[in-house]
């Protein structure tokens, strides 16, 4: 595992409301209030209001969030699935894109073994992933774009004295590009790179890293990520998960998070009732779901 901190050119991002999300709702609201919530703006409130997937009583103190780098403050889903489907093809692979999407946040190695039946540290196995990552760096990592509402949700968690530590699963080599992309270099504590090693044993020695330097258990941290992988990871690991839909995932398969948010903003609302805020022995939340006004 790689870890560092040494980031100096902190960037800002863009902060102009929620990301709009097409989703199908079968219900109408149930009240007028709930229609008026977002009276004037540019969206509509077209969901029952409903309490948020919390599962267990909020540990009395929080001391530490980790935060998936790839999906929780960079959004890398399309570049990441557009790399690994051009460097299957010149591996002589090819593979559906929506495949690839639903693999999303899936580590290198077991998605090769999925899609390809390539070992990740044969001679093959290696090529594709250094070709992966050198059309992602050249191609679309440049135009990787902070979450909106992203900067403001950490400045919130700093503001409470949490530690904030970032986790990528890409190569160490890759991190400091998107961390600067994230325009959070400033608010992070440490930045944690798998580069090559199993996602479970990198976020087993960041917890035992807290645990010592913190003196809290695991129900003091909690993992913020997008996809059912994360949840699953965070599960292994005995901690907490708080998901997000930004990742395109539905509530069913993010199940086993601990409480789901439609995205940063979402969460930032609620933070005070989250399970990272400080109101309540246990944690709730309105469910929203935005649409497009038509």
């Amino acid at each position: 595992m790689h870890m560092t901190s040494d980031f100096h050119q902190p960037g800002h991002a863009p902060i102009d409301g929620p990301v709009l999300i097409d989703r199908v709702v079968p219900e109408a609201p149930s009240s007028t209030s709930d229609m008026e919530r977002f009276s004037g703006s540019r969206l509509r409130f077209i969901g029952n209001t409903q309490t948020a997937l919390a599962k267990r009583a909020r540990p009395r103190e929080r001391r530490a969030v980790i935060l998936g780098l790839e999906g929780a403050l960079v959004d890398t889903r399309e570049a990441t699935t557009l790399a690994w489907l051009v460097a299957l093809h010149d591996g002589g692979h090819d593979v559906s894109i929506d495949l690839l999407r639903h693999l999303s946040g899936v580590a290198a190695g077991e998605l090769l073994r999925i899609v390809a039946g390539v070992r990740a540290g044969s001679a093959e196995g290696q090529e594709m992933i250094r070709q992966q990552e050198r059309i992602f760096r050249t191609w679309y990592l440049p135009r990787i774009l902070p979450f909106v509402g992203a900067r403001r949700l950490l400045q919130r968690m700093k503001s409470d004295g949490l530690r904030v530590i970032a986790l990528s699963s890409g190569s160490a080599d890759t991190a400091p590009d998107l961390v600067r992309a994230s325009g959070v270099a400033d608010l992070l504590d440490d930045v944690a790179s798998a580069d090559g090693e199993p996602r479970d044993a990198v976020l087993n020695e960041i917890v035992t890293s807290i645990i010592a330097t913190c003196g809290c258990t695991r129900e003091g941290i909690v993992l913020v990520g997008d996809s059912p992988y994360d949840v699953a990871t965070g599960e292994r690991g005995g901690i907490d998960v708080i998901a997000l839909r930004c990742g395109g995932w539905t509530d069913a398969t993010l199940q086993g998070a601990l409480a789901v948010y439609e995205d940063h903003i979402h969460l930032l609302s609620q933070f005070q009732t989250s399970p990272l805020g400080s109101v309540g022995k246990a944690a709730s939340s309105p469910d929203y779901r935005l649409a497009r006004v038509q």
